[in-house]
């Protein structure tokens, strides 16, 4: 569908990109406000307005925008990686790249709860999930690594990718109005 594919954040705002543009709205979850802020954060908000400008296809979460671009409603489309890598492995007509500018991530966490039904069985889920083993599987998967030298997806070298992480703080201060901010720009009404 796309000739000569978006290379960096900044060609999202392009208007050959404009009519395949798809955007996961930022309200619908952590990963997509951590996008949101992202691109706020790094471009400003005249970035967002000129691609709000542009009438991008809007989705309610990752999945169904994932499915709009297998099936080519859309050609463009600022994806999680653990929906866009393993898809792309699988053969869907997806190609994915990670923008020099940087690619914004939501951590997670994992643990275990005092009240755990069968804690010894969780301690071995964690100690493998965050061996090597564990590591390289999400890696496959579209995760990032929590590791010093982190197993690499195949094409990507971790010492060269750079991941932007918001700060906490920062990040519950302005989420509601910039959420009502991102809203009004994009004209998206819940």
């Amino acid at each position: 569908m796309i000739k000569d594919p978006p290379k960096s954040w900044a060609d999202l705002v392009k208007p050959e990109f404009g009519k395949h543009l798809g955007q996961t709205v930022v309200s619908s979850g952590g990963a997509p406000f951590t996008r949101g802020m992202f691109e706020r954060t790094m471009f400003g908000e005249d970035y967002l307005k000129k691609q709000a400008a542009m009438k991008p296809m809007l989705f309610p979460s990752q999945a169904p925008m994932a499915d709009a671009m297998i099936r080519g409603e859309i050609g463009v489309a600022p994806l999680v990686t653990a929906l866009a890598v393993p898809l792309s492995n699988s053969g869907a007509p997806i190609k994915w790249l990670f923008a020099p500018e940087g690619i914004p991530v939501t951590v997670f966490c994992a643990g275990l709860t005092k009240t755990a039904g069968h804690p010894n069985a969780g301690k071995l889920f964690l100690d493998w999930a965050l061996s090597r083993e564990g590591q390289k599987l999400m890696v496959e998967l579209g995760f990032f690594s929590v590791m010093k030298d982190p197993p690499a997806a195949p094409g990507i070298d971790p010492k060269t990718l750079k991941t932007w992480i918001p700060d906490e703080a920062e990040y519950a201060k302005v989420f509601a109005s910039w959420t009502e901010d991102w809203n009004k720009i994009y004209g998206y009404r819940q």
